[in-house]
Formats: C-alpha cells, structure tokens, sequence
C-alpha cells in the first residue's frame, strides 16, 4: 500500500467520524459509530504503516541469500532519485541518495552483525531524517557503523549517541 492510501483511509474515518451515527447493539447499549471506527481501523492502519516504513525481506536472488531494508515513500517508485534538499554550509550541494532499495546485503562479507561496529564513520553533510528509521546527523558527526556494504550508494545502519537507524553512505567519510 502506497502513503496515498493511507491518506484515503484517514479521509474516510475521519468524515465518518463526524457523522456520529448511533449503533445499537443487543445489549441495547449505545455505541457510536465513531468510537467504533477509530478503536477497529487505527490500529491496522499503525500496524499496517510500521510495517511498510522498516523491514527486512529475505530473498533468493540467483541462489544467493539476500536482505533488503526498504522503505515507504519510494516502494513503488524503485528506480527514481530522492535529491536531498538542504545545502551544506559552505554552499556546496550535498549529494543526492538513493530511497529505492537501500540495500542487498548477501552472505559473502556485505553483511555484517550489528553486535559491534564495523567501523566508525565521519559525516561530511548532514543528513535530516525522513522516515522514523532513519539517522540524522550533522556535519562532523560521528556515527558507528553497524551495517554496511562494500558501496558508498547504499544505506548504512548505524548507531550515534544511544539512536539506531539507517543513512545514506554517501554522506560520510569512513576514518582510517
């Protein structure tokens, strides 16, 4: 399901919900139509949502293993670039990331544990978080690596100041 989707959805309970039709039910207790609403089709809705935003798929691609992490806003748009809007404070244009797939990682050394880091990454632009699974940061942060690719145009995890999530590898310098 596309965020279009859901946006429908929150259309519809919420002009539903303005309607306050009574429902009678065979304890002969009033029950409006509402209240029904919301309790049955909000929690679907934030499951269903949570869901699409972050998961992991398992897959076989020419007899490898593969993990992908994906994301909502571009799941159905796969091959489209998400430029990034904000401009580095030297007036420089941070480089442009990619929302599609963020990642495959297979089994022969691209996917890594997330008990420890990997490596340690310096942030060359800041990055501001789109999705909840995101990392943000600024220029100069520091971030532990816990997942990575052997690519700088993939999504990374990783782990800075207590807050898990995933960025764009483009966006950091690996240290030495």
């Amino acid at each position: 399901m596309c965020i279009c989707t859901y946006s429908i959805y929150y259309a519809l309970v919420t002009t539903l919900s303005s309607l306050w039709v009574p429902a009678v039910w065979s304890l002969q207790k009033i029950v409006y139509l509402p209240v029904l609403l919301h309790l049955l089709l909000v929690p679907v809705l934030v499951v269903s949502l949570a869901y699409h935003v972050c998961w992991f798929e398992m897959s076989s691609n020419d007899g490898k293993k593969t993990r992908s992490f994906r994301s909502l806003s571009f799941r159905s748009s796969k091959n489209k670039k998400k430029k990034s809007s904000s401009d580095t404070v030297d007036g420089s244009t941070a480089p442009q990331h990619y929302r599609h797939s963020v990642s495959e990682f297979t089994n022969n050394n691209n996917f890594t544990s997330k008990s420890t880091p990997v490596c340690t990454v310096i942030a060359t632009h800041s990055f501001t978080a789109i999705l909840p699974c995101d990392l943000s940061f600024n220029q100069g942060d520091r971030i532990d690596v816990l997942t990575r690719t052997n690519t700088c145009f993939d999504w990374w995890e990783g782990r800075m100041n207590g807050r898990i999530g995933i960025f764009p590898a483009n966006y950091v310098k690996v240290l030495d």
